[in-house]
């Protein structure tokens, strides 16, 4: 497992103080705050700061036609549980609101 930060900074493996940390930086939403921590190229979760306390969740499950995005914004200590669960294989993703799924 990988986690990809603003294209800047990669993590083989990284620990939940890793995910913490680096999602919990995030202070500009004009200024490529995003990460990805994926399984493979297919599979993965993925977030982006929209504004200075809330982040877009999408994930993707083995294929791009199978990508969703979460309806409503979430909060910075729901997107780190988000991939602290999504790393340890433990997501429940009705937790995070309702999901639409959108086309790559």
């Amino acid at each position: 497992m990988k986690l990809i930060v603003s294209d800047i900074y990669e993590f083989e493996n990284p620990s939940d103080k890793v995910i913490s940390q680096y999602l919990s930086n995030f202070s500009d939403p004009q200024n490529d705050s995003f990460a990805i921590l994926e399984i493979d190229d297919y599979t993965y979760i993925q977030c982006c700061l929209v504004d200075s306390k809330l982040f877009t969740l999408e994930y993707q499950d083995g294929s791009v036609d199978e990508h969703f995005q979460a309806v409503d914004d979430i909060t910075l200590d729901l997107t780190i549980k988000a991939f602290i669960d999504y790393k340890n294989r433990s997501v429940d993703w009705s937790i995070f609101g309702q999901w639409k799924k959108i086309p790559i």
